[in-house]
Formats: structure tokens, C-alpha cells, sequence
């Protein structure tokens, strides 16, 4: 259970600080200690605003997991000639079911640093950091002395934890973009992840 439980602090952000088209969906891989298939979808509500949904399954040792996410971004800086890079804020929720119910929500800030070639594809890089509070509830069995001999029990915990991603973004054509990302968790049990994807823009 708590091997699931540092994995899902480790669910992709696969974005950056500005919103990069109108819309944009795609399918990621998830390497770590178990493995998953993320897709997710962004749509920009403004210039300086955009919110995304992703669903993920993880394919633990007994039963898959579901987990959803969401998330809203929020501009506050744009690049400038003296400030070379975007910053956003984004708030972000998590549910997941499966052998344990979890939720968690938290904030992330994002940095990202858009390089444009005339020739060849252009890249964004981006950075982010966040900590986000986490509870997870589950069941499990415990041995008694009298009949039946075993009862079912129900475990609540709790926890904080930060987190950081570095990825980017390959701008292949106007529509096709590759994703790459490394995300770390301080959890001491926890570690990281590498994830890989590809993304459609509109």
C-alpha cells in the first residue's frame, strides 16, 4: 500500500506556466516502481489562464488503480527581454480509487523557457515546484482469537510532501509535440519517476 501511496505523489504534470494552444491532449507513459498510462487534456480559458484534466491507471500487483486529477493555472509573469522566462501558479486536486481511496490537493509553481529556432523544432523547458497534503484510507485484514479469526479493519493516514518536475516539451510540427519529465518527490520512501508521451495541439 504505501509503495501506491509515494507513486501517487509522483502523478505527471506535463505542463508549463503558459498555455501553449487553444487545446492540447495526449497519451504519457509512467515509469517508476509500478508502471502507468496517463491521458490528459488542457484547454486555454485566456492568455494567462488555462486548466487541465488528466486520468491515469497504474498497474499495481493486485488490482489496476484509477486516478484523476485536475488542475486550473494562473499567469503572473510573461517572458520579457530582462525576465527571460513565464511563471504561473496552479492549484491541483487528486482522487483515486482502487485498494485504497485517495485525495489529496496542493499548488505547484511553474517556470518555463521557450526556445525558437527559425529551422528545426522549437523547445519549451520548464521547471516546477509544489507540496501538497495527502490522505488515503484502506482495509485490511488482522488475525483475532476468536471465531471467525481474522476482521476487517479500516486504516486512515495522512501526509505533506514537495515535489519537483523538470521536463520539456519537442514542437515536432504546429500539431505534434513529444513530452518528456523527471519528477522527485522528498519522501525519503519515495524517489522518482520518468514519463513519456506524446501531445496533440490545436
Amino acid at each position: 500500500m504505501i509503495y501506491l501511496f509515494i507513486f501517487l505523489q509522483l502523478m505527471p504534470n506535463i505542463k508549463g506556466a503558459v498555455p501553449i494552444s487553444k487545446m492540447i491532449f495526449g497519451g504519457h507513459m509512467v515509469f517508476a516502481d509500478n508502471l502507468g498510462f496517463m491521458g490528459n487534456v488542457r484547454v486555454r480559458a485566456s492568455p494567462k489562464t488555462d486548466f487541465g484534466f488528466n486520468g491515469t491507471i497504474y498497474f499495481t500487483e493486485k488490482n489496476p488503480f484509477i486516478a484523476l486529477q485536475g488542475d486550473i493555472s494562473f499567469v503572473t509573469h510573461k517572458k520579457t527581454k530582462d525576465v527571460p522566462f513565464n511563471f504561473a501558479i496552479s492549484p491541483y486536486f487528486t482522487t483515486g480509487f482502487g485498494d485504497i481511496t485517495y485525495f489529496s490537493f496542493g499548488g505547484n509553481g511553474f517556470f518555463d523557457f521557450p526556445l525558437t529556432f527559425e529551422e528545426g523544432p522549437n523547445f519549451l523547458f520548464y521547471f516546477g515546484l509544489g507540496v501538497g497534503a495527502e490522505v488515503l484510507s484502506y482495509t485490511y485484514k488482522v488475525y483475532v482469537p476468536y471465531p471467525p479469526y481474522t476482521e476487517t479493519r479500516t486504516k486512515t493516514e495522512s501526509s505533506l510532501e514537495g515535489h519537483m518536475s523538470l521536463g520539456a516539451f519537442v514542437h515536432l510540427t504546429r500539431v505534434l509535440s513529444l513530452v518528456f519529465e523527471f519528477h522527485f518527490t522528498d519522501d525519503p520512501m519515495g524517489g522518482g519517476y520518468f514519463s513519456g508521451g506524446i501531445i496533440f495541439r490545436q
